[in-house]
């Protein structure tokens, strides 16, 4: 059974409740629409987001709402964020239920909730019982103008209403999807991807706007060393892992240009205790994966790696999609891996941190006869 739940500090505080009904016109719009607490979607009882889902009611159950209607309709899949959590809630259909999974994306990335299935009809009955419940609030606030405020609102459930009366359209799975695994030695250190893109989500995006469902296809990475021996094999969301990774490649790259004897980078969030990390002798030119002993590599070319491989996942997601091209979550993870590579080679030319050099010296002044005229 699925919950959509709102917080309601909001209506308990009295400043915004006489700041909503003070306001007219536009600032009551923009007051109404300012109105942020929390937002739970229970199954079974259990808040998938941890209660860190918050954000601004109004907007977001109207971001709910439509992308519910999409999935209704027979979308593959619809993402709602929020922005003040740093969450993503992707829904994705198969057959007559919903999956939902909510990834946190403040470094390291989690993913809180993982195809979580309920079914969709119950979870666009539970989406448009929120938003009338929240409408129902308003309305106790500010009773005359409360369907005025939230009318955008009630005009995506009324779209959700249309779209479960409509026949959902065919939904389209896509090829398995992988990027082949290096054969044996290839004189450098290499991150592999391995993406597998079964449930078609790749092609599935439409052009134009964000979309990060459409990159969260399951794969592997797996790290080699320059001889070809397995430094790391991490399981998972490549496009998240990469993007965590460059990230951390940003650090490395700093810690090299100032020198530090070694780094770290954190490959999960620690619970109750340390977190896995990959450890990075920069003096040593080694890198050892958690439990694992050190496997000579260079620090640039691991950062390297890191880069190449964000650049790859690109390169593929762009030929299973050209429509991809217009998906800021993938550019933005280019453009920050392609200006790495060009910081990489800098760095592997010398172009480090050094003392200053010494001033020239000035040419000495010509003497002046010291005797008085």
């Amino acid at each position: 059974m699925i919950r959509i739940r709102t917080g309601s500090s909001w209506r308990h505080d009295p400043r915004l409740r006489a700041g909503l009904r003070r306001t007219e016109g536009r600032a009551r719009a923009a007051a109404a629409r300012a109105v942020v607490d929390a937002l739970a979607l229970e199954v079974d009882g259990i808040d998938l987001a941890a209660g860190r889902a918050e954000g601004p009611l109004l907007p977001t159950l109207e971001a709910l709402l439509r992308a519910v209607a999409r999935v209704v309709a027979g979308v593959s899949h619809a993402t709602v964020t929020l922005p003040d959590g740093e969450l993503e809630i992707v829904l994705r259909r198969r057959g007559p239920s919903a999956l939902i999974t909510i990834v946190a994306l403040s470094r390291p990335s989690r993913v809180l909730a993982s195809d979580v299935e309920v079914d969709v009809e119950e979870l666009a009955a539970a989406a448009l019982e929120a938003s009338a419940t929240f409408c129902r609030e308003l309305a106790e606030v500010i009773p005359r103008d409360a369907d005025r405020e939230s009318r955008r609102l009630r005009a995506a459930a009324r779209d959700l209403r249309r779209a479960e009366s409509a026949p959902p359209r065919p939904p389209r799975a896509g090829p398995r999807v992988r990027a082949p695994r290096p054969a044996g030695p290839s004189g450098r250190v290499a991150c592999a991807v391995e993406l597998a893109d079964d449930d078609g989500l790749l092609e599935a995006y439409e052009g134009g706007r964000p979309d990060l469902g459409s990159l969260l296809s399951p794969g592997r990475l797996t790290l080699r060393a320059a001889d070809g021996r397995e430094i790391l094999a991490l399981p998972g969301l490549p496009f998240l892992l990469l993007r965590d990774l460059g990230a951390a490649a940003d650090g490395l790259l700093g810690a090299v240009r100032r020198g530090e004897p070694s780094f770290e980078i954190p490959l999960a969030h620690g619970r109750g205790g340390t977190a896995p990390a990959l450890a990075i002798d920069l003096a040593g030119r080694t890198v050892a994966a958690p439990g694992a002993t050190p496997v000579s590599c260079a620090p640039l070319e691991l950062a390297r790696a890191f880069a190449e491989a964000a650049l790859e996942l690109g390169r593929t997601a762009r030929a299973r999609n050209p429509r991809q091209a217009e998906n800021a979550y993938l550019t933005e993870l280019e453009a920050a891996a392609a200006a790495r590579v060009a910081q990489i080679g800098e760095l592997a030319e010398g172009d480090r941190a050094a003392p200053a050099a010494a001033p020239a010296r000035a040419p000495a002044a010509p003497r002046l006869p010291q005797r008085a005229l």
